[in-house]
C-alpha cells in the first residue's frame, strides 16, 4: 500500500516536473520571440533613420507578427493628411496620440482579447513602438528647430556679404576720386574690367539669397492674376499654358513668392511637360502637370515638410514657405493626385479686395 502510494507520488512529481519544464520552455521561447520582435522594431527605426512616417509603415509587419490585427488612424504631417488603414479591426484597441510641432499622429492598433503572458508581451511590443514613435517625432521637431537656427546663421553670412560689397563700393569711390591722370584712370578701368564681373556675380547671388522683409507683405496693391503669373513664369523660364482671369488687391510680394515657389517646384521635379495654369473666378489658382507617378511614389505627405527634398539642389523650403505665407492671409495650398496628372491648388485669401 505504501509502495503504491509512493509510486503515485513519484508519478505525480514526475508529471509536475515535466509540466514545469514545458512551461519554462514555453516562456523561454516566448521571451526569445519577444526579444527578437523588439530588436526588429529598433532595427527598422534605425534603417529609416528615425523618420516617424516611414517607421509607421515599416513597423506594421512586425506589429502584425506580434499579434496585432489592425492599425487605423490619421497622420497630419505639416498640413498634409495621411490615412492609415492596415489589417482588420479586432476587439481590443491600443490608442496612440502624439502631437508636436506640425506633426499629429492619431492611431489605433487593435488586437484580439489576450490573457496572461500574451497580453503582457503585446503590451511590451506596443509600448516599444509608441516610445520609438514619440522619440522620432521629438527628434524631427528638434531638427526643424536647429535648421531654423542654421538659417539664422545663414542670414548673418548674407549680411556679411552685403557689408563686403558696400566696402568694395566705398573703396572704388575712393580710387575714382584719387585717379587724376589719364594713366591712372586707364589703369583703374582695366582693373575694374577684371574685378567687376566677379563682384557682380557675387552681388547677384547675395540678392537672390536675401529674404523678403516682412514689411513688404503688408502693402496692398491691385493685381491682375493672369498677366502677373505669365510674367513670373517667363522669368524663371518654365513652359506653361494659362487660362482664366481674376483681379484683386493684395500683397504683391506675397503673391509673387507663392507663385514662384510653386512653379519652381514643377520646374525641379516635373518631366518637362508644360504646366497648366487655370485662374478661377474666386481667387483660386490651379497648377497641374500630366504625370505617370502615383501619389505614393511622389510621397505627397512630405511635400510641405520643411527641409525635405527629393532634389539634391533643393532645400525643401519652397512649398513650406508658400503654405506659411498663405496662412498669414487666410489662404491655403494643397496637393491633389488625379488620374494622369498631379496638381497644386492655391487658394488666395477669401476676403481679398476685388480690384
Amino acid at each position: 500500500m505504501i509502495s503504491e502510494w509512493g509510486e503515485e507520488l513519484a508519478s505525480g512529481a514526475l508529471l509536475v516536473g515535466v509540466t514545469l519544464i514545458l512551461v519554462v520552455l514555453y516562456l523561454h521561447t516566448q521571451s526569445r520571440r519577444l526579444r527578437k520582435l523588439i530588436l526588429k522594431l529598433y532595427d527598422v527605426n534605425k534603417v529609416v533613420r528615425q523618420d516617424a512616417l516611414d517607421f509607421v509603415d515599416q513597423a506594421w509587419p512586425i506589429l502584425n507578427a506580434a499579434g496585432f490585427r489592425g492599425m487605423t488612424g490619421q497622420i497630419i504631417w505639416f498640413g498634409e493628411i495621411k490615412t492609415i488603414e492596415k489589417g482588420a479591426d479586432a476587439q481590443v484597441a491600443y490608442p496612440v496620440s502624439i502631437a508636436e510641432g506640425g506633426m499629429d499622429f492619431q492611431l489605433s492598433l487593435s488586437a484580439p482579447r489576450l490573457r496572461g503572458e500574451k497580453k503582457f508581451f503585446a503590451q511590451l511590443i506596443f509600448q516599444t513602438f509608441k516610445s520609438l514613435l514619440v522619440l522620432d517625432v521629438s527628434n524631427k521637431n528638434t531638427q526643424f528647430f536647429l535648421s531654423q537656427k542654421r538659417l539664422e546663421k545663414y542670414q548673418l553670412l548674407v549680411q556679411h556679404d552685403i557689408k563686403n560689397l558696400a566696402q568694395f563700393i566705398q573703396l572704388l569711390a575712393d580710387q575714382v576720386r584719387e585717379a587724376s591722370s589719364e594713366d591712372e584712370k586707364n589703369s583703374l578701368v582695366n582693373h575694374l574690367k577684371k574685378v567687376l564681373p566677379v563682384v557682380t556675380e557675387r552681388a547677384e547671388k547675395t540678392i537672390k539669397q536675401m529674404t523678403i522683409s516682412s514689411g513688404s507683405f503688408q502693402s496692398v496693391e491691385p493685381i491682375e492674376f493672369a498677366s502677373e503669373i505669365a510674367r513670373i513664369a517667363q522669368g524663371i523660364g518654365i513652359e506653361y499654358q494659362l487660362k482664366g482671369l481674376f483681379s484683386c488687391s493684395m500683397s504683391y510680394a506675397l503673391f509673387e513668392q507663392v507663385i514662384k515657389n510653386v512653379l519652381e517646384n514643377f520646374q525641379s521635379h516635373g518631366d518637362g511637360s508644360p504646366v497648366l495654369i487655370e485662374v478661377m473666378g474666386d481667387g483660386q489658382v490651379v497648377f497641374s502637370m500630366t504625370h505617370q507617378k502615383t501619389r505614393e511614389a511622389i510621397q505627397s505627405e512630405r511635400l510641405f515638410e520643411p527641409f525635405w527634398s527629393s532634389s539634391e539642389e533643393g532645400m525643401g523650403l519652397g512649398l513650406f514657405i508658400a503654405r506659411e505665407l498663405l496662412s498669414t492671409m487666410g489662404g491655403a495650398i494643397y496637393f491633389e493626385a488625379l488620374e494622369g496628372k498631379n496638381r497644386f491648388v492655391v487658394q488666395f485669401c477669401s476676403h481679398v479686395v476685388l480690384a
